[in-house]
Formats: structure tokens, sequence, C-alpha cells
């Protein structure tokens, strides 16, 4: 049994002893620097790094650039360029390269011990590490690790050769402007969460700079929207106002933080994705801004105006176009979205990576979203199967309404007195509506009247429907009729109904034919001494 037990172990071992040497072999490293310094480790990659910057304190720069794989370098030059490529790299690292110490393996074999087991990584050695990458004449590079051994020495962690040959133009790139180097070294200290005074002050000031331009910008166009009277130029100036005031501060952000100011990783983390998003904003602003001009040239959008029978067709393109105007909102909206993300990459500088795929977090923002993204995909239901356009009469809870706008996340209801009521789309969509104006414009009015048990029912009838022979508006004269509906101990139901030509003339005639046969009542009532309603109500309105 122990036999077999030895066997299996063995087996299980054969794996792991078939894997390479997690190393590349070269015949030699940094042969023009002589012997490493004993206290200098380069056994694993934090080492390396946490070396970096120990020499750094100390001005060892000679002692640093063993640090860097120098193989593209003649060995008679490598004394003279070793130290000065170090300090730059350092430079650059401490500027740019945002660092997740946790990231770095403090193991020789770079092992990463917190991979997760669905990691193609995890329990693999590694013999390169990727620190960071950074935009280089309008592509990517990269900082990076490698574990090389030589022929006559141990495998030790060094800055590779590509990154070492891409120092030079990094440098010329990220290193200290001539702004910064005109500054007093008081200026450059430390002043905590790794920046320097200069940058604690000077973002202010870049601010204060950017704010100025944007103000002049925008004054600049508002007077030039003033002095123009053509149609189109006043439409592209007033859509130029603010994309070209926000593009302004953008690009004063930009060029003062790559000319002026370079500043360092956690800041340039920050101001990086913020000019992304600046530029993406303002041209979503422009082309939506155009498009608004465009399309108020094109249709009405005024519910009052488009409100009339006669108008469904203008309804119609309305509720269209205002349906297209929101897909290409969200289409902009992706798109600059995925600009900004791509563009700036905060979640590789962050690390967001991790916590973007986590299911965890999808679902977290699926539940904060899902009212507002289920209210976008209503109001798009609501433009595409037009079951409510701009300017239709409606009745929303007990209320006359006229639909005003059909927004995002809400419809904008104009109530007959003036005010405004606001539903929210998914509400407006689920509760449901009448609508007066979806098919044909006639509509049955129905005048419900209280009266008392002797009430002269045959007068009455005979005055409305002479009320609507004599009314215009009212096209089809048939229509009008008297019924009974209702009767108890204390009155009958008069209900006197006609077609009304559309909602708006329809509600106007109703009212006015109210009006006369309470008139009609109280005056028969007077004649006869009968009361036509029901003692203590002039009227008593039935349902």
């Amino acid at each position: 049994m122990r036999c077999i037990l030895l066997v299996l172990a063995l087996l299980a071992a054969l794996p792991a002893a078939a894997q390479p040497d997690p190393f590349y072999e070269v015949d030699a490293l940094n042969e023009g620097l002589g012997g490493t310094p004993v206290d200098v480790d380069r056994e694993t990659p934090r080492a390396t790094m946490e070396e970096l910057f120990a020499l750094e304190d100390e001005g060892r720069w000679d002692a640093a650039a063993h640090l860097l794989d120098l193989g593209e370098i003649a060995p008679e030059d490598q004394a003279e360029q070793g130290p000065i490529l170090a300090r730059h790299l350092y430079t650059i690292i401490d500027r740019k390269v945002l660092l997740r110490w946790a990231d770095l393996s403090d193991r020789p074999d770079a092992i990463d011990e917190n991979a997760t087991s669905r990691s193609a990584l995890a329990g693999q050695p590694r013999r390169s590490l990727l620190l960071g990458n950074l935009a280089l004449d309008g592509r990517t590079v990269s900082v990076r690790l490698n574990r090389l051994k030589p022929a006559d020495g141990d495998p030790v962690w060094v800055f590779s050769r590509q990154t070492v040959e891409n120092i030079p133009r990094l440098h010329d790139l990220y290193g200290p402007s001539r702004f910064e180097r005109m500054l007093p070294d008081v200026l450059k200290r430390d002043a905590g969460l790794g920046l320097a005074w200069w940058e604690v002050l000077g973002l202010p000031v870049m601010l204060l700079l950017a704010a100025v331009a944007g103000a002049a910008t925008y004054r600049g166009v508002r007077q030039g929207e003033r002095t123009t009277d053509g149609t189109w130029i006043e439409i592209v100036l007033r859509s130029l106002k603010w994309p070209a005031t926000i593009a302004v501060v953008t690009t004063v952000l930009f060029f003062a933080g790559r000319e002026l100011f370079v500043f360092s990783a956690p800041l340039d983390a920050v101001i990086g994705p913020i000019v992304v998003a600046g530029y993406v904003i303002a041209i979503i602003l422009f082309v939506m801004t155009v498009l608004d001009g465009i399309l108020d040239q094109m249709v009405m959008f005024d519910a009052d105006d488009i409100s009339d029978p006669t108008e469904g067709a203008s309804r119609s393109r309305a509720t269209a176009l205002s349906a297209i105007r929101r897909i290409v909102l969200v289409i902009l909206a992706l798109l600059g979205a995925a600009w900004v993300l791509s563009s700036a990459g905060i979640f590789q500088t962050f690390g967001f990576t991790l916590l973007a795929s986590a299911g965890a977090l999808t679902i977290v923002i699926g539940f904060a979203a899902r009212r507002v993204l289920g209210n976008i995909i209503s109001s798009l239901q609501i433009a595409l199967n037009r079951s409510a356009r701009i300017g239709d009469q409606i009745m929303w809870d007990g209320e006359w309404c006229t639909v005003e706008r059909i927004h995002f996340t809400y419809v904008q209801l104009k109530i007959w007195t003036g005010n405004r009521i606001v539903v929210p789309v998914s509400e407006f969509v689920h509760e449901g509506f009448t609508s007066f104006t979806l098919a044909e414009p006639e509509a049955v009015r129905v005048i419900p009247l209280r009266l008392a048990p002797g009430a002269d029912i045959d007068g009455l009838r005979a005055r409305f429907l002479d009320l609507v022979a004599k009314e215009d508006r009212i096209e089809d004269k048939d229509s009008a009729k008297v019924l009974i509906t209702e009767q108890d101990a204390l009155g009958v139901t008069f209900r006197a109904q006609f077609l009304g030509p559309n909602p708006s003339e329809g509600w106007e005639i109703e009212c006015a034919l109210r009006e006369a046969l309470i008139k009609e009542g109280v005056r028969i009532g007077r004649a006869t001494g009968e009361p036509q309603f029901p003692e203590g109500a002039a009227m008593d309105a039935a349902a």
C-alpha cells in the first residue's frame, strides 16, 4: 500500500518537474558595470522595485544601474549611461506609473498568490511582470520587469531591455518640464499622497486658467450669436456655446498638464479621464444641440399648436423625431463612455478590472439602474408604438391633459388649467390612460343631470335637441339623444349626449349645453312651481 502511495505522489510531481525554468537565459548581464554591490537585492520583483526607491533616497545611481538590463548599450558605455537611465526611469515610474505594491510578487518565481483558481496564471511561475503602460508617439509601450539568468550567475529581476530602450523618449515626454526645472527645490519636496508641493499649488492655478479661458470663450460665442441674423449660422453658434466652452477648458487642462505642469501618477490618473470625458461631453452636446436646432426647423414641437385634430401627422412626426433624438443620445452616450474607458484606461490604472468583472458589482449596478433603464426603454416603447404622441389629448388620473414632452424618464403633461404633471414613464405606461386623439377625434360627450321625480323631462329633452340643432360645431345632429338611465326615490338621472367634433371643442360645447339645460330647468321650475332638481342641489352629476 505504501508503495502505491509513493508511486502516485511521484506521478503527481511529474508535471511540476516538467515546467520550464521561469527565467530568460542571457550570456552576460551588464558587463560594463562591474560587480553588483552586495547590498543590492534583485531576487524578487518587489525587491527590485524597493531597491530602486531606496537607492534614489541615497543618491546611489551607480548601484541603481544594476537594476536595468543594459544589453542594448555597448559595455564601454554602460558605466556612463546606466546611472542616467536609472535616474530617468525612477522619474518616469514616480510620475506616471501608478504602482500597486500588492501586485508585486515577493517570490523569486513571481507566482501570483492572490490569483483565483479561474485565473489563467494561477499557480504559474512567471519570468516577466508588467508594471504599467504609457503612451508614446501614438502607441503604447510597457514598463516591465524580466527575470534574467546570466551564464555565470543566479536569476535576477531587472527592468527589461525594451523598457530601457524607451527611457530617453519617455523621459522627454513625462520628465520635468522647463517650468518645473526653474522652480526652487523647496517646491519639489513631497507634500504627501505622492504629490509635490508645486503640484498642490499648481493645480488651483491651472483650474483658474481653464475657468478664465472658458468664460472668455462663452462670452465670445454668445456675442457672435447676438450679431447673426441667419438661421443656420445662429443655430451653429447657439450649439457651439457650451460645447466650445467645455472644449476650451479641457484643452487648457490638457496642454497645461502636458507642457506646463507634468503631474505625477495620482493626479494624472484623475486629470486624464477628466480630459477625455470633457471632449466627449463637448462633442455630444454639440451634436445634440445642432440636432435639436435642425428638428425645430423641420417640425413643430409646441403641443398647443399640434393638438388640433387635423395635425395628426404633425404629432406623429414630432413624436418620431423626438424618439430619434433620444436614440441618437443613447448611442452617443454609449460610444462616449466606451471612448473614455478605453482612452483613459482608468480600469487598468486603478485595478478596477477585477471589480468590473465581479458578479457582485454587476448586480449592484443593475439593481441601482433598473428604474432608470426601465424608464428609458418605456419612453422608446411609447415613441415606437405611438400609444401617446406629442400633442395628444388624454385623460390621466382624472385630469384632462395634453402630452407636451416625452423625455427619457418622464412624460410632461399639460393640464387644461396650464399647470404641468410630471409622470414617470414606467408609471405612465403601466397605469394606462384614456386617449381622445389616438384614433378618430370625434367622441361622444355626455351631460348627466340629476332631476327631481316630477321634472319636465320632455321639456328639457326638447330644449337640448334645439340647442344641438343650433350649434354649428356639431356636425352629426342625429347623434344627439336623451336617455333616462337611473331612477330612485330621490329622482332620475337625465343623460344628454352628442358627438363632439374633437376633444377640445367637444368639452367647450358640453359646458355650454350643461349651463343652458340648468337655466332651462330653473326657468321651468319657476314657471310651473314644480322644482326640476332635487331639493338642496341644483345639479348632481353622476358618472
